[in-house]
């Protein structure tokens, strides 16, 4: 099997590795300076999600942004998890690999992102988004994880295995 890109478009792929590496590097540095800011501190973690958090942010427009807008992509995406994190600590919602954060806020604002940002059909290229196909788009989205996250978890609550038992919890699974 011939695994190769060539042709016309074939200079798309380097160019989608670069907004995305730059969108990444931008959230991972955001993240770096804005956690050190706030507590004194440095945390690989925060960093890690921060990369993240950019990669995200960049996955629906990065064949369709200008490297510039990319940075500012990841950047913006960085204190958006930052930001969502930190409010569902507050309301004590349970989300300790940040997924809501990272995937859902970070993912929403990517969609809109690529729409107002894209160089020949967004804001950018003077024809402005059309926001009401983002907004159907979102919210197809969003009811489509929403079926599906019920289906299984409900499943998983059927069949007695979406939660451990309380002394294995207490002891912890890595013992």
């Amino acid at each position: 099997m011939l695994l190769a890109v060539y042709g016309k478009n074939s200079f798309i792929i380097p160019y989608i590795c670069f907004t995305t590496t730059l969108s990444a590097a931008a959230g991972g540095l955001t993240i770096l300076v804005f956690v050190y800011l706030i507590s004194r501190a440095q945390s690989i973690f925060s960093v890690s999600n921060g990369i993240l958090a950019g990669l995200v942010s960049i996955s629906a427009g990065c064949a369709q942004v200008l490297p510039t807008v990319s940075i500012f992509i990841g950047a913006i995406g960085a204190l958006i998890y930052l930001t969502t994190s930190k409010i569902l600590k507050r309301l004590e919602i349970d989300d300790p690999l940040n997924s809501v954060s990272i995937h859902g806020a970070c993912g929403l604002w990517g969609v809109w992102a690529a729409g107002i940002f894209d160089r020949q059909n967004g804001l950018v290229a003077g024809k402005g988004p059309e926001f009401g196909g983002i907004c159907l788009g979102i919210f197809v989205i969003t009811i489509w994880i929403m079926a599906c996250a019920i289906i299984v978890f409900f499943g998983l609550k059927i069949c007695k295995c979406l939660r451990i038992n309380e002394d294995i919890e207490e002891e912890g699974l890595d013992v």
